[in-house]
């Protein structure tokens, strides 16, 4: 009898956010085949993945009706984006008539790019409650620019819509996943203040995860931008946010940049803007200036 199911359907999905690959998104396999790149610091993007198959997502689907869901209360569903998953209103569905819902506490962790057919949106209502994750770090054509695929407007617009939903159903609490990167470690101001235009409270609803590995903008930053962007946070007024970039700033504890990967890494951003025909330059000209300095 299972009482905690996390599950994939595929990685079917209709972004491909700068630090993601084609493991979890379907729309990175064409920016993968287009990039090629040799050097071993950025393999994973030339890498692609077709488990987007609707047969694995009804294989998936039938694992999970094959079992014994009427103990089931905590469900986990991932992505890819879960609601382009090709069956999940029938995943729905198949719980709430194998399940006691009002026992059941789900969370979906979201692009906020498709508003989920009515169906779908009833059954949410059944749950115990719905814990929507929303990944989001940055606005406008910088928010497009990093999650490729977005519209600024769109994604504003489903946040109204969540937050109007979330008014009139009290099982439902919105959380945004924002992702501290490269691209956007100098702009979050921004993200921050649109948090707070909205109306979302950052302190409770929203924190901060490092990206790591060859896009660590520890790796990629001098220390004296970093000591730049210390000085530019010192004094934000959200606490989680603030602890957080102190840490990971702090000049007298900031690790020294390699060299080696700035260069692998212009290369590759190069190759990804010719084939996507956007430009760092325009959504973030400060940031472009200090990956393309001399160091």
């Amino acid at each position: 009898k299972i009482a905690y199911l996390d599950v994939m359907f595929s990685n079917f999905c209709n972004h491909a956010c700068t630090y993601c690959d084609a493991s979890f998104s379907s729309m990175w396999n064409d920016t993968a085949r287009e990039l090629e790149p040799t050097h071993e610091y950025f393999k994973f993007m030339g890498n692609t993945n077709d488990y987007n198959t609707l047969d694995r997502e009804r294989e998936t689907l039938d694992l999970i009706l094959d079992s014994d869901l009427s103990e089931l209360r905590y469900i986990a569903v991932k992505g890819g984006e879960p609601f382009m998953a090709r069956v999940f209103h029938e995943f729905m569905a198949a719980l709430d008539s194998r399940c006691d819902l009002s026992r059941v506490s789900m969370i979906i962790n979201t692009n906020n790019s498709i508003w989920p057919r009515q169906s779908i949106m009833d059954t949410f209502g059944k749950l115990e409650h719905l814990y929507l994750q929303i990944s989001g770090e940055s606005t406008g054509a910088l928010a497009e620019y990093i999650r490729y695929g977005t519209e600024w407007p769109k994604f504003v617009e489903n946040t109204q819509r969540w937050q109007q939903y979330q008014r009139q159903h009290n099982n439902t609490t919105i959380y945004f996943q924002s992702t501290v990167n490269i691209l956007n470690v100098n702009r979050l101001s921004d993200w921050l203040d649109w948090l707070d235009h909205m109306g979302i409270d950052s302190q409770d609803t929203n924190w901060p995860t490092q990206v790591w590995g060859s896009q660590d903008y520890r790796k990629l930053l001098t220390k004296r931008q970093a000591k730049i962007l210390y000085k530019r946070y010192k004094h934000m007024k959200h606490p989680q946010w603030r602890e957080f970039l102190m840490e990971n700033l702090d000049p007298e504890h900031y690790p020294e940049h390699e060299p080696k990967l700035l260069p692998h890494y212009r290369t590759v951003m190069s190759q990804m803007e010719k084939h996507r025909r956007n430009s760092l330059r325009e959504v973030n000209p400060e940031m472009h200036d200090w990956l393309n300095i001399s160091h």
